[in-house]
């Protein structure tokens, strides 16, 4: 998969679930709406749960490369 350029990168490898998406909340809080975020995590766990609170928020997931660790995702920021 082309590698996507992101506005910001947040790397959380070593921090778990639910930290993971708690700092990512608190970054792409700040961002401004279309931006994006690229989001490297080491725990399995959020394989599922970065997707999930994407859709819940309505961020879009332009990129996940989750076959391997460290784990990948492009997110826009919505509204």
């Amino acid at each position: 998969m082309e590698e996507l350029n992101a506005d910001i990168t947040l790397d959380l490898r070593g921090l778990k679930c639910p930290a993971v998406e708690f700092e990512a909340a608190k970054t792409i809080f700040k961002m401004s709406k279309g931006t994006t975020l690229r989001l490297i995590s080491d725990d399995p766990v959020a394989k599922k749960e970065i997707p999930n609170w994407c859709r819940q928020l309505g961020h879009k997931m332009l990129e996940a490369e989750v076959d391997e660790l460290p784990l990948n995702f492009l997110i826009q920021k919505a509204s």
